[in-house]
């Protein structure tokens, strides 16, 4: 194989890189230039704007001095009296000399070069000093109006021939305001000279400049006309002029409301850039300006030196470029014989490689005839060299692949170069795959195909196997009845099975773009990350946990999870798998058997203290019934002692038979075998019947027992089980008997919608808060002690409620401590 002929590097690429970089330094010295000269133009204008503000600053301020100067004149009271009294007497002397006095004070302290007392009619009266004592033309006429206004004025820069220099004058009307406010007895003129004020106010500027220059101008007609002195001609104030049209004249522009330019002409015709405003209170302009050719200077000194230092620059680069085109050709040339020694030492090296390689390699020609091939393809495919050297390709291909040949010699002549798997054939007819990387090289202008083949039978085994073991996983996974989930190390759901999705109400979907921590409830996940960092450091194998997970309508259950690391083949954590149990029903049914066991030993022992209770109750009787049965034989017992022990045995003998009907009772209710028998009651009447059995307890107790009926006698017939609702009433009221000493007792009912609701309320010791909900428990007793004291098995309250559930109905208890009882229950009204 040759080498493609390579050529000695040519000069036209550096001669354009050349002319590229000189054409590049043009453009941006030129760009630079005109930036540069744009940017200092905008700040010199900047800076005379600021200059121009400066001065009528300076101006406005100046004006408003001098009129402040003439309204304190002209309200001096002692100047004003002493004005009046040489007006009145002109003639006395030591009147006119005080006054001149006080004129000269203006003079010397202020900045005025004149004062003159002015009469009405314009005359003057007195002046200081005495050489200018003329009115011009100019103020004379405005006299009369200033009389009338009675404003203090400061006149406008003017020159006539009576007062042949430029001057401003300050008119104030003198009034005597002793005499009449309104009356003006003549006028106070202070004459300034602009030349030793204001003039030197334009002239000053705040930096060092040849052509700078600050001037005032005002319009006359069609023609502008220059108030002040001018830097570059003589003489000029109120005499120069120039004509309104010249459009481009900066002094012109400012009458036309352009504030500033930086392509105008001055007075003498030369290109200046200038700031033009104008002065408040005045018809005045300020115009500040300057000479462009002395902005430009700077910038040309500086363009001369970076023009020099660009020229030697590009001189610079053409002298590396024309270095580096030599160095490249030594190098060339130097390279080309280097290369050819190394070029030989390869090819045997190369040679060598290629006949012992591990890899089957082919060289193909354009038709895919094997043009060589090395050793290991000749041991692989079971060929000689005779054999295979010129064989054609398709000869050790599969049958069955014969037909992607074609598509994998385009996609090589497509990309020069592609890797893609097929199957060969050995020379008895074994098939294998193989992995092949081609190449399309040209070699001395001709097409030829070199391939690397390797033999990848065993990664194809290692494939399937691993195929296998993943499908068997995923059936496991996917069809386990434990509803599984595998998620990423930062616990975002991957994958979940159809149990998980049942459990959760969620789709797989849905569940992929979660994470297993936002399944759980907030508050218990707080150790998730401290355990799952013990997991992946092989402090604990597994992680297990219980708790509460959030489904997909919201409802909460409760899930035993495990969580264990899948590892990749380099033994990294890749995900984590958990399965997830949901024990709910598990744990709702322990809560049940932990309160099943709670009640039944609270069951347990209130059984114990009946049975303590009621053999305390039954012994009682017992032994009254034996004790006073036997007293009843003594011989000598006497008539009264003998009806005594009688009704004592008689009471004793009632209260052991009402024990035992309750204990009955109970037992009947426990074994369902209590039955309703409706039958046809008169309410009322056996509420009345109570009432009276009662009666003869009251005379006893001595507390008042009131009935309340609520229904009339033709309404109070009903169906009900009369037996079990009197025993109910009944057993409340001696319920009540036996707790209350003083107060009453009331009882009765009343028919609300389609229910008669029965009450029984007394004025006795009462019932605590936290036992209102027991109070109907059997065997339940709210104090053992008050139990002693009272008598009673705790079982009559229980025997109430199952009787009135029996009817139909329900019954509710309210109570205090110290403030009595009140039982209300309510059975249907069914009308007889």
């Amino acid at each position: 194989m040759n080498q493609q002929v390579q050529k000695p590097p040519t000069s036209l690429p550096l001669v354009i890189l050349f002319l590229i970089i000189m054409l590049s330094v043009c453009v941006g010295g030129i760009t630079y230039y005109n930036y540069q000269k744009n940017n200092l133009l905008s700040e010199k204008l900047q800076e005379l704007s600021a200059i121009s503000d400066l001065k009528i600053k300076q101006i406005t301020q100046w004006r408003f001095e001098r009129l402040a100067d003439g309204k304190f004149l002209g309200e001096n009271i002692m100047l004003v009296e002493k004005i009046s009294d040489f007006l009145k007497a002109p003639r006395e002397k030591s009147s006119a000399q005080i006054l001149k006095k006080s004129l000269k004070s203006l003079t010397d302290n202020f900045d005025y070069v004149s004062a003159v007392l002015v009469g009405l009619k314009g005359d003057v009266r007195l002046a200081y000093p005495g050489s200018d004592t003329l009115i011009g033309e100019n103020l004379r006429p405005l006299l009369p109006l200033m009389a009338s206004e009675r404003k203090v004025v400061l006149s406008d820069l003017h020159i006539n021939y009576t007062v042949n220099y430029v001057h401003l004058d300050l008119i104030v009307p003198l009034i005597d305001h002793t005499v009449n406010d309104t009356i003006v007895l003549g006028f106070l003129v202070l004459r300034v000279d602009p030349s030793k004020v204001l003039y030197p106010m334009l002239k000053s500027w705040p930096t060092n400049s040849k052509s700078a220059e600050s001037l005032i101008i005002r319009k006359e007609g069609e023609e502008i006309i220059y108030l002040s002195e001018l830097k570059h001609v003589n003489n000029t104030g109120l005499s120069l002029r120039k004509p309104l049209s010249d459009e481009n004249l900066a002094d012109a522009m400012a009458f036309r409301g352009i504030k500033g330019t930086i392509e105008a002409v001055d007075y003498r015709n030369v290109q200046v850039v200038a700031s033009m405003k104008k002065i408040p209170g005045t018809p005045w302009y300020m115009i500040a300006k300057i000479d462009r050719q002395e902005i430009f200077s700077v910038l040309e000194r500086q363009m001369q030196l970076i023009v020099t230092v660009l020229i030697l620059f590009i001189a610079t680069i053409g002298l590396f470029l024309g270095f580096l085109l030599w160095n490249q050709r030594v190098l060339f040339y130097r390279e080309r014989y280097e290369a050819e020694l190394s070029r030989l030492a390869l090819f045997k090296h190369f040679d060598y490689i290629l006949k012992f390689a591990n890899d089957i390699i082919f060289l193909l020609d354009a038709d895919l005839n094997i043009v060589e091939a090395n050793d290991r393809a000749l041991e692989v495919y079971m060929f000689g060299r005779e054999e295979m050297i010129g064989m054609n390709l398709k000869r050790i291909q599969s049958p069955g692949s014969l037909t992607e040949i074609s598509k994998q010699i385009a996609l090589v002549d497509e990309n020069e170069a592609a890797t893609f798997e097929t199957v060969h054939m050995r020379k008895n007819n074994t098939l294998f795959p193989v992995e092949i990387s081609s190449r399309r090289v040209n070699i001395e202008g001709s097409k030829y195909y070199q391939t690397i083949s390797r033999d990848i039978t065993e990664r194809k085994q290692a494939e399937v196997t691993l195929r296998e073991s993943e499908l068997r996983f995923r059936k496991i996974f996917e069809e386990s009845p434990f509803p599984m989930v595998i998620t990423g190390k930062d616990m975002g759901i991957i994958m979940a099975n159809e149990s998980f999705c049942a459990m959760t109400g969620y789709n797989e979907d849905e569940l992929k773009s979660l994470t297993l921590s936002y399944l759980m409830h907030p508050d218990d996940v707080n150790d998730d990350p401290v355990n799952l960092l013990r997991l992946i450091a092989g402090d604990i194998p597994v992680y297990h946990n219980e708790k509460r997970y959030l489904r997909k309508d919201g409802s909460t259950i409760i899930g035993a999870s495990t969580i264990s690391i899948i590892h990749n083949v380099r033994d990294e954590v890749q995900n984590f798998i958990g399965m997830v149990e949901d024990i709910t029903q598990k744990k709702k049914a322990e809560t049940e058997l932990i309160a099943a066991k709670l009640k039944a030993e609270e069951s347990d022992r209130l059984k114990t203290a009946f049975l303590h209770n009621v053999s305390h109750e039954i012994r009682t009787p017992m032994n009254a019934i034996i004790g006073f049965s036997s007293l009843l034989n003594e011989p000598d017992l006497q008539e009264p002692d003998r009806q005594q022990f009688t009704e004592i045995i008689f009471q004793s003998s009632n209260q052991l038979l009402s024990i035992i009907n309750d204990i009955v009772d109970v037992a009947n209710i426990e074994s369902g075998q209590v039955k309703v028998n409706l039958q046809k009651t008169d309410l009322n009447s056996s509420l009345r019947s109570l009432d009276e059995q009662f009666s003869y307890s009251e005379k006893q107790h001595k507390i008042p027992i009131n009935l309340e009926t609520g229904l009339p006698d033709k309404k109070a017939v009903i169906l009900t089980d009369n037996t079990k609702l009197v025993q109910v009433i009944s057993n409340l009221i001696n319920n009540s008997i036996k707790f209350t000493r003083e107060g009453r007792i009331d009882f009765g009912y009343s028919l609300k919608d389609d229910y008669l609701e029965f009450f029984v309320t007394d004025t006795g010791i009462g019932i605590p808060k936290e036992s209102l909900g027991k109070i109907f428990d059997r065997f339940y007793q709210v104090d053992r002690t008050v139990s002693r004291q009272f008598g009673g098995t705790g079982l009559g309250l229980s025997i109430c409620k199952a009787y009135v559930n029996l009817l139909g109905g329900n019954i509710s208890v309210t109570s205090a401590p110290g403030e009595g009882t009140s039982f209300v229950f309510a059975i249907p009204y069914l009308p007889a």
